[in-house]
């Protein structure tokens, strides 16, 4: 039995967070308040401490000699910081109190503090992760966010969101919308959302999630939009189990505020997040399943969109999270007025609308430069003598080529010539960077469009010709290209707006210039989901403005 009957044994059992490395540091300084005793035997002195102890763990308080050993040994952990070993007791006792934990229960999480600190402090995790962690690490024991709270207020770093913070992410969504989404419907953005998600590692069908979350404007349940939105500005600022309820106060008055600001499809006045947690600690499948039969499809596609979230990484989470917010703003969208009414030009103002976008980047997101190249394209090849099968065209700026199997933005198939022309617009100044990229996903697309085009042809039959249409060219002429692709004889061409502009008024007839125009490029422009900022800068063009 010996080495029992020491000071650093006893010392051992009250479940300091104190790490190896500084444990003799920490024996040292209970030894000098234990000689205040006048105890010079090491076993006397391990009897007394033993002593104090039994009468804490009793019921007592604890002795000030107690006291005094534990905050001054506890001060070796830098980590801990110079508040936390005075407040040791309190917490104990509040982990006791209000965190219904047993005095040994309350002892082992406190042993964890030095951990708990680092995961708050250095990985930004929330008190639910931390509580998740911790639980996991003793084989299953359930401890919460509450519990947790205690101790990371006591370690004065307990996470909060403040409304700042709330609302300053919520604009940036707000503005992300139009640069990830462009004009792009919310059904539209939803392919998106899931490539990424898949290149980030999403476990299941996050399209289908997101179909039945949001299955269209009139079945739409918006109380779990405001949820979901909510739940995920969490993860911009913490690593956090988004299915969550509650450690944010999420009832509270910013969570109102952000509700009334950005959520005008619920209307009620009083809290979605309140009406819809009530008992629930997580919303799960089993909170879904008690919800009204008429929003329980919306609910169990909300469940089963965190659990694919809390399945990630916290890097891919909180991605995947900077692109669901956004969408929800463009749902959100469709509940506000939109002021700006787009004019429907002559043909001087289609001439100052090309007359100015051709001076550089219209800066909307390349929305007008698509809808641009979607009329150029079309009246250059009006006339021909081959029928197309038109692809793409009126497509989104955020629509992906590979994922629509398209080669190019826009695209027109002659079956009878057995040829391809591709249209890729580009805001600014062309560079070899961009053709490239586009020559590596054609060959994929070619590979998976092989059999379509083979039953018309041999692949040695067909000619494809990429056209690129940008506001400077001047580094292209001497870009060296690949001629065959996956077997097929491709052909490269770059051209500015300016120039196909000038083509199609030499050679198409004004009064097709005005319809095409009307139907490519100015209902489009005035669509729900083009925002009235570019609206605005198509009524400039009109007027003659430029568009840098």
């Amino acid at each position: 039995m010996e080495g029992l009957q020491t000071v650093a044994h006893v010392m051992s059992q009250l479940l300091l967070p104190i790490s190896q490395k500084n444990s003799a540091q920490a024996v040292e300084r209970a030894q000098y308040w234990l000689g205040a005793t006048d105890l010079e035997e090491e076993t006397a002195r391990a009897d007394y401490l033993r002593f104090e102890i039994t009468k804490w763990r009793d019921g007592a308080r604890a002795s000030v000699l107690l006291r005094n050993v534990v905050t001054d040994s506890l001060l070796v952990e830098k980590v801990l910081g110079e508040q936390f070993p005075g407040k040791y007791f309190l917490v104990h006792e509040k982990l006791q109190d209000s965190g219904n934990l047993s005095f040994e229960d309350a002892s082992a999480l406190l042993s964890h503090s030095n951990l708990i600190a680092q995961l708050l402090i250095d990985e930004r995790l929330s008190c639910a992760q931390v509580a998740g962690v911790l639980s996991a690490r003793r084989g299953g024991f359930e401890y919460n966010w509450n519990q947790l709270q205690i101790i990371a207020a006591a370690l004065g770093v307990r996470p909060v969101l403040s409304e700042e913070q709330m609302f300053r992410q919520s604009e940036l969504d707000v503005a992300a919308s139009q640069e990830k989404f462009g004009d792009a419907t919310p059904e539209e953005c939803i392919g998106l959302i899931s490539e990424v998600a898949a290149s980030l590692g999403y476990s299941g069908d996050l399209s289908a999630h997101l179909v039945r979350f949001f299955p269209g404007r009139e079945e739409f349940v918006p109380q779990y939009s405001v949820i979901l939105n909510t739940n995920l500005l969490i993860v911009e600022e913490y690593d956090h189990p988004v299915s969550a309820a509650y450690e944010f106060a999420p009832r509270s008055g910013t969570a109102k505020r952000l509700q009334r600001k950005r959520h005008p499809s619920y209307t009620a006045v009083e809290s979605a997040y309140l009406n819809n947690s009530k008992g629930a600690s997580f919303f799960d499948r089993n909170w879904a399943w008690s919800r009204m039969t008429t929003g329980r499809s919306q609910a169990l596609a909300l469940a089963d969109i965190f659990s694919g979230l809390n399945q990630m990484a916290y890097p891919a989470r909180r991605e995947l999270a900077s692109w669901i917010r956004p969408w929800l703003m463009r749902i959100e969208d469709s509940y506000t007025e939109h002021l700006t009414e787009v004019y429907d030009p002559d043909l001087e103002g289609i001439r100052n609308f090309f007359s100015g976008l051709s001076v550089g980047n219209s800066h909307t997101f390349g929305i007008l430069e698509q809808r641009a190249v979607d009329f150029l394209a079309t009246a250059m090849l009006i006339s021909s003598e081959y029928d197309f099968e038109v692809r793409g065209r009126g497509d989104s700026v955020s629509a992906s080529n590979t994922s629509k199997l398209k080669m190019g933005d826009v695209e027109f198939k002659s079956r009878d010539s057995k040829s391809v022309i591709a249209f890729e617009a580009h805001g600014g100044s062309l560079s070899d960077f961009y053709v490239n990229i586009h020559a590596d996903s054609l060959a994929k697309i070619l590979k998976k469009r092989k059999v379509e085009l083979e039953q018309l042809g041999n692949s040695g039959d067909w000619n494809i010709e990429v056209r690129f249409v940008a506001h400077d060219i001047t580094e292209m002429y001497s870009l060296g290209l690949p001629s065959n692709i996956s077997g097929y004889t491709v052909a490269w061409s770059f051209t500015t707006f300016n120039q196909s502009w000038n083509d199609v008024l030499e050679n198409v007839s004004d009064d097709l210039i005005s319809t095409l125009f009307k139907q490519y490029v100015r209902d489009p422009v005035a669509g729900r989901w083009v925002s009235d900022g570019n609206k605005a800068k198509f009524n400039q063009l009109i007027d003659g403005g430029v568009s840098s």
